[in-house]
């Protein structure tokens, strides 16, 4: 809903019942204001009032026995001045106007407004007892100015008056007996003035979109996406496995996409599958995503389970299974395809070998022209500007980094933060490369050993390495040989105590 629903009721008259009402609204993404939203901002309270109610599409509108306090004289000659025509539009008011209560006064302008006044009216035993006995009148009349209200439910004089007035102008208000009586109806009658409640779409992707850098895969996303409807135009979820050597940007391609259609998916969701254990462990982590109401207790073989059920149970969603890149990665994953029938699966891997169910999609490296514009617009307004810019990015991107998304994000980074020129850093990664070639594997690396991938990404990484502190290099060089699981802080303060750090 654009604009908000408006609670108008004397407060001491049904105590409790609009914080219940705006809770029953709030859980249909209803906005919802009243009184006390605008409590102790001063400026007339009228104007307030009025301001609330022209922002407002509904008001509802509680009449019970009580009038609550009656609008100061100065801030009815304010809307009078401020709505010429307002005792034109009800004459019927003009010998009452100046005993309107704050609350009548919110009918009325609901009213006047044109917004969709709906009145829900008391019944004698739905006034609770503790809301029987005196009611406030005007404060300038004096302490003692108040009005009994007497336990049989009868309305003081100008709530009576009010009431009679809006059943004058020809429609009849329902009533409503009790608390439960006036929230089932409300929520009965506002059903198509409200807005349909969203779907919940779970989402969890730990990366962000890369915006305007994400710059050369237009066409592979739109394939992508063909092929996805040609299958669901046969009844059937795809499963893809988007392949290519590391650093390629299999990730951010997958993420890219799942950002576009987020909408269009029941979840969208995404694990890590480098080892077995992390896809037991990630799919177990799914489970606090898709429950909010889940035991912190539960033990990972019930989350996991819990995790394939709600698969189960809400098909149509998006899982991104990432970094099956090993054998026994990609047998995991494998083994796991039959419970994933009622989705989407998107998978990244090195390996481009797979069962007949799983489609495999190449991702090729980018072009000189589209790793050049990365380059330029990544560091612009933060590289030292050359003449010579746009060749120097397209025989980086080309003869350099191999168009490796990963080697470009991580030299423009360099180059960034060292304010730079490409050909200053291309000046040090070439001497750098030649310390590389001496020891670089690309089989070891598990990149293409013919392509020379393997010293495009050593090479990158080595330069930016070298910048580093000597404190620093071997905390990489130490945390290099763990796991990528989370390590503990000790380790690392421990080995700083011993003077490792």
């Amino acid at each position: 809903m654009s604009q908000p629903v408006f609670l108008s009721s004397v407060s001491s008259d049904f105590p409790g019942f609009r914080q219940l009402i705006a809770e029953d609204l709030r859980r249909t993404d209803a906005e919802v204001r009243d009184q006390e939203h605008f409590r102790n901002r001063g400026g007339l309270l009228l104007k307030l009032l009025d301001d609330y109610i022209r922002e407002s599409r509904v008001v509802i509108h509680l009449v019970g026995a009580k009038a609550g306090y009656v609008a100061k004289l100065d801030e009815v000659a304010y809307i009078r001045t401020t709505y010429p025509d307002f005792l034109q539009r009800f004459p019927a008011l003009e010998p009452y106007l100046a005993q309107l209560s704050y609350t009548q006064w919110e009918a009325w302008l609901a009213l006047y407004h044109g917004r969709d006044l709906f009145v829900w009216v008391s019944q004698p035993e739905a006034i609770p007892e503790s809301s029987v006995g005196f009611s406030p009148r005007r404060p300038e009349d004096g302490d003692l100015a108040w009005t009994k209200v007497h336990a049989t439910g009868t309305r003081e004089p100008s709530q009576q008056t009010h009431f009679e007035l809006l059943q004058q102008r020809g429609q009849l208000w329902p009533s409503f007996s009790n608390v439960d009586h006036l929230r089932r109806e409300i929520l009965i009658s506002l059903h198509d003035i409200l807005p349909p409640r969203p779907p919940h779409r779970p989402c969890h992707l730990p990366y962000s979109s890369l915006g305007q850098l994400f710059i050369g895969r237009k066409k592979f996303l739109t394939e992508l996406r063909r092929k996805f409807k040609t299958a669901r135009a046969a009844k059937h979820w795809p499963k893809q496995a988007v392949c290519g050597v590391g650093g390629q940007g299999k990730t951010q391609v997958a993420v890219e996409y799942a950002l576009q259609h987020r909408d269009e998916y029941t979840a969208v969701l995404m694990v890590n599958a480098d080892t077995p254990e992390s896809l037991r462990s990630g799919l177990a982590g799914l489970a606090g995503v898709l429950y909010a109401d889940l035991d912190p207790g539960t033990t990972d073989d019930i989350k996991e389970r819990a995790t394939l059920d709600w698969l189960q149970k809400n098909p149509g969603w998006l899982l991104i299974v990432d970094n099956a890149d090993t054998e026994a990665a990609r047998d995991a994953v494998t083994a796991r395809l039959s419970q994933w029938a009622n989705g989407h699966v998107l998978i990244t891997a090195r390996l481009n070998q797979w069962s007949q169910s799983v489609e495999a999609l190449d991702l090729h490296v980018l072009s000189v022209e589209d790793g050049a514009k990365f380059l330029l617009k990544a560091t612009a307004g933060r590289r030292r500007v050359a003449p010579d810019d746009e060749d120097q990015a397209r025989l980086m991107a080309g003869e350099d980094l191999d168009g490796l998304c990963l080697a470009l994000e991580q030299a423009a980074a360099y180059i960034s933060e060292r304010v730079i020129s490409f050909a200053d850093y291309r000046t040090r990664w070439a001497e750098n490369l030649k310390q590389v070639r001496t020891w670089a594997d690309g089989t070891v690396m598990q990149y293409h050993p013919e392509s020379e991938v393997s010293l495009s990404v050593a090479t990158t990484w080595l330069t930016t390495f070298r910048e580093l502190p000597s404190a620093s290099q071997t905390l990489l060089q130490m945390l290099s040989w763990l796991a990528p699981d989370p390590i503990p802080q000790g380790l690392i303060d421990d080995l700083g105590e011993r003077g490792g750090v």
